[in-house]
């Protein structure tokens, strides 16, 4: 075990070849967790026209006994769909002055550990190799405004009435700067967000941090096995909330018929390539607790005809109903037309192929894109990175819910900066009962809550502040303090 801590570390310092794909959720000692490692090749794919060769090169390094990790982006589905061309995703990409990335990304290695839970923890235990106050997130934007994102629900409506689809996964991006490295985001986001799909991918054309709780499909011989994800709700405050939330969810009309609409979607790509028969839904709506949201998620599974080829099931399976809509191919369309951005290896498949035919793939949700060799004019160094967030629209949709629920899902990244507060320290004035300056004070606090990401309520700001102070009989320094959370501290000392 010392031995492969000792590995474990120094892979990570010298930023060599490697991808780490961790069950953190899991208590057993003896995790899923898998490290890859001792490169022997890269297969890449930038063009729709280089994906069968790629393919193709893939099954041939698995035949040779390597182990494949990688991922595809969610632009390689439009492979398998005739309509779609290299042209129009290109002219998208360009017209956004996009990173040229690849549709395809894979690596063979000549190595595979299964690092135990204890040896993970300990190789994050390392503080002076990987200080946490060397961590900040900063300067959030999203690609669309909040207009726009309106405006295009707008045309989804119209969409669905028109009967071209019955529900569009519409998605969108946050762009931020990163002060620190993908090991340090991934050492702070596995503390706070354990789920069984992490993955740290450290390859020469990309830095990868993922925290995905949703399966895409697992192969293992014959049986195949997806776990759809629709529908989100907040957590609670308490256990008590947590359960009529999750009671709230199991029963509300939108929630499963968003639902049902994707396990059915999945149901019909399964029965493309299983046995008559063998494709059946388990554990159907089934809510899962994460640390800031309830997601539901059901079960699908089913017996293959044959032992077809990773690119013979990607081919009736990819991309995930999930993260498109239903029906598949004409929602892909749509997406195409309204989504401003390609979307990269979000919403795409993060996951591995072993000698023995198996594999293993997540759809990659919260998950950050590293730009580290982008050109960057500010002085710290900081990485340009971004992030692609989304939910499910059908008619009964609300459009500022779903804008909210974007937000919501983005929270998980932002919470990251709750080892600092941000501080205002506002002059009161006892004879006039006011503070001074204090609409330049709660300006600047909430710019710098915006900045970090931070939950800022101007009006519980404003409440709280005279809460406090109107008890106050002298002139005061007041300082107050907010952190990530949203949480309010108050206090003071005399001038």
């Amino acid at each position: 075990m010392e031995v492969l801590s000792k590995f474990l570390l120094k892979s990570f310092r010298e930023s060599t070849t490697y991808a780490l794909l961790e069950d953190s959720k899991s208590s057993a000692e003896k995790s899923n967790s898998l490290l890859f490692c001792n490169p022997h090749e890269e297969i890449l794919a930038y063009k729709l026209s280089e994906l069968p060769s790629a393919l193709s090169r893939i099954e041939s390094l698995k035949d040779q006994g390597f182990y494949l990790c990688g991922y595809l982006s969610y632009e390689a589905g439009y492979f398998f769909i005739d309509k779609f061309s290299d042209t129009k995703i290109k002219s998208k990409a360009q017209k956004n002055n996009n990173k040229k990335e690849p549709l395809l990304y894979f690596i063979a290695f000549k190595d595979l550990h299964h690092p135990t839970r204890q040896q993970l923890n300990e190789l994050f235990k390392q503080s002076e190799a990987f200080p946490e106050s060397d961590l900040c997130i900063h300067d959030f934007k999203l690609n669309v405004t909040k207009q726009k994102y309106l405006n295009i629900i707008a045309k989804i409506k119209k969409y669905i009435e028109a009967g071209d689809t019955y529900q569009i996964n519409y998605t969108i991006k946050y762009r931020f700067k990163l002060k620190g490295d993908s090991v340090l985001l991934y050492k702070a986001l596995r503390k706070t967000q354990p789920v069984e799909f992490g993955a740290l991918l450290n390859f020469s054309e990309s830095k990868i941090v993922s925290l995905s709780p949703e399966l895409f499909v697992y192969k293992n011989k014959l049986t195949l096995t997806s776990k759809p994800m629709k529908g989100t709700a907040k957590r609670g405050k308490t256990k008590a909330e947590d359960n009529r939330i999750v009671s709230f969810l199991k029963k509300d009309p939108k929630t499963l018929s968003e639902n049902v609409m994707i396990v059915d979607l999945i149901r019909n790509d399964f029965g493309i390539i299983c046995k008559i028969g063998s494709v059946k839904v388990k554990n159907l709506f089934q809510v899962q607790t994460f640390k800031s949201i309830h997601q539901m998620i059901s079960t699908v599974k089913g017996k293959l005809l044959n032992d077809l080829s990773f690119a013979e099931i990607l081919s009736a399976l990819f991309p995930c109903g999930s993260i498109t809509g239903a029906p598949k191919i004409r929602t892909m369309e749509i997406i195409n037309e309204l989504e401003e951005e390609t979307r990269g290896i979000y919403t795409g498949a993060i996951g591995y192929l072993l000698p023995n035919n198996d594999f293993y793939f997540n759809v990659p949700i919260r998950t950050v894109v590293i730009n580290e060799d982008e050109p960057n004019s500010n002085s710290n160094n900081d990485k340009h990175c971004e992030m692609g967030i989304g939910s499910g629209i059908i008619y009964e949709s609300d459009a500022e819910d779903e804008f909210s629920e974007c937000l919501l899902k983005a929270n998980f990244l932002k919470s990251i900066n709750n080892h600092f507060y941000l501080i205002e320290a506002i002059r009161f004035q006892a004879q006039k009962q006011k503070l001074i300056n204090f609409d330049n004070h709660l300006q600047r606090l909430l710019n710098s809550a915006n900045y970090f990401g931070f939950e800022a309520a101007p009006e519980k700001l404003k409440e709280e502040l005279v809460s406090y102070y109107k008890n106050l009989n002298s002139d005061a320094k007041i300082r107050l303090c907010l952190y990530q959370n949203g949480r309010i501290e108050i206090s003071h000392q005399p001038i």
